[in-house]
């Protein structure tokens, strides 16, 4: 007797996704991703959901929904956000075993939740995995450091087996900031000293580590068939541009050295607190470089200063103005605002050249940004086209949560402008089958969590042919 269907399941289906692969072409592998921000039971506060029921906050009553959405979806690699530590080891790694799952917890220092990807062991190996503290603190010696919130992020090198046993399985070693589910990596992982410096990186294996090892002979000799899978949980403040702007860069850089020069694609995974139309968003999924608009600019600015202090002269009476020492001030002041911001805005560009200089072949196709081809009910936002109104839906609505997949480079290399980018048609290693919809509203009036839907996030997954050039 098969087991029923979960109601979260019901209102949803998988939508056919139409490309331009060519159709003759054999996959060399197929499988299935799902992200999921599954609301971390440490971070809900009745303020923040007056319209959720008492029941439905209850992490009692929710992790009964939550595990049987996923077990009833069964993708092949489960990205999850905010999974509460304690919770992980009691309930989600006990429970994915069960199921023939293995994977890590990775958490960031001063958090109690963190981010975990788990693979069917029937269809992956894990080669390796490696945690990026995302996290770094102001250095007041260096005025051009800042501080960056310490979110976290992990990349796993995923191997597709040839019907292998759970015995050749492989991962790493257990570190302060990670609870393991499964024995040793495979080989050793040496990033170059500048990434080093940069992020606070636990490497696995590494009191392993030999000096005779690297890279080249760790990944870049393996002829088999294998993916990288980066899964992060980014800065949550709207007004946190800049901060999210430099830990995803951070999490490339990372990528970039362990992608073996593209040899190995590359899947993005995550709860990026990222709408359509905010500038990380056409960072990823545009051909680089670009021309972005001072707007979509000013949105990488540092959030330390407020660069309209000074400006509103509505503040100051006639009489104050009209004083000359007063007036002085004002115009210090304005000229001391105006220095700021545009050192700042020298700051953001030089590090957005930098960015198109380092992540050229770095274009990533998010998997739902032709959504609403599919679903007419998500048709009507004005702020952006594509992409589903929403992922998260509580007081506020909107798309934050993503599963990107890296795509070959375009042959033209010239500046590129931004309404171009969502285009499924080029030569890629990953081509995109199916999605999962998005419920309708009817399902999720007044908000989530609800007695159905038990996360304030929804789960997103995709179904993908890997093609192995």
């Amino acid at each position: 007797m098969s087991n029923p269907i979960p109601k979260s399941c019901k209102s949803r289906k998988f939508i056919s996704v139409p490309n331009t692969a060519d159709e003759t072409a054999i996959p060399t592998e197929s499988f299935s991703i799902m992200s999921y921000n599954v609301l971390s039971q440490k971070n809900i506060r009745r303020k923040m959901f007056p319209y959720a029921s008492s029941n439905s906050l209850k992490w009692k009553f929710r992790k009964g929904n939550l595990l049987s959405e996923i077990k009833h979806l069964r993708p092949d690699i489960v990205c999850l956000q905010e999974v509460t530590i304690d919770h992980y080891h009691q309930v989600f790694q006990p429970e994915f075993t069960k199921w023939g799952y293995i994977g890590e917890l990775h958490f960031s220092y001063g958090k109690n939740h963190g981010v975990a990807v788990m693979c069917l062991k029937e269809k992956f190996r894990i080669v390796s995995n490696l945690r990026i503290e995302l996290g770094c603190q102001r250095n007041p010696n260096d005025p051009d450091s800042f501080y960056i919130p310490d979110n976290i992020a992990q990349i796993f090198f995923l191997e597709f087996n040839d019907n292998s046993s759970a015995d050749s399985l492989t991962q790493s070693i257990d570190s302060t900031n990670s609870i393991p589910t499964t024995p040793e990596v495979e080989g050793s992982l040496e990033l170059d000293s500048q990434c080093e410096n940069e992020l606070d990186i636990v490497m696995p294996n590494k009191k392993h580590k030999s000096s005779n090892e690297s890279l080249d002979t760790s990944f870049k000799e393996s002829q088999k068939n294998r993916i990288i899978v980066a899964n992060t949980h980014l800065y949550w403040k709207p007004d946190g541009g800049f901060e999210r702007f430099q830990q995803m860069t951070k999490i490339l850089s990372c990528c970039k050295q362990l992608s073996a020069d593209n040899k190995y694609p590359l899947l993005l995974c995550g709860d990026f607190n990222t709408t359509p139309d905010d500038t990380l968003y056409t960072l990823l999924t545009c051909p680089k470089p670009l021309k972005l608009s001072l707007d979509m600019t000013e949105q990488l600015l540092p959030t330390t200063t407020d660069y309209d202090s000074s400006e509103d002269q509505e503040d100051f009476s006639d009489d104050l103005i009209t004083d000359e020492n007063n007036a002085q001030q004002l115009l210090e002041a304005q000229k001391n605002i105006e220095a700021i911001y545009n050192n700042d805005l020298n700051m953001v560009n030089s590090k957005l050249s930098k960015f198109y200089s380092d992540f050229k072949n770095y274009t990533f196709f998010s998997s739902y940004s032709n959504y609403s081809q599919f679903d007419e009910s998500h048709l009507n936002n004005p702020k952006w086209t594509g992409e589903p109104l929403y992922t998260n839906y509580t007081n506020w609505k909107g798309t934050l949560d993503y599963i990107m997949f890296q795509r070959f480079p375009f042959e033209d290399t010239a500046t590129n402008s931004i309404n171009k980018c969502n285009s499924n048609n080029n030569p890629q290693a990953f081509v995109l089958k199916e999605i999962l919809s998005i419920p309708n509203t009817t399902f999720l009036i007044p908000g989530l969590p609800n007695e159905v839907f038990s996360s304030d996030h929804l789960s997103i997954m995709a179904k993908l042919d890997y093609f192995n050039n």
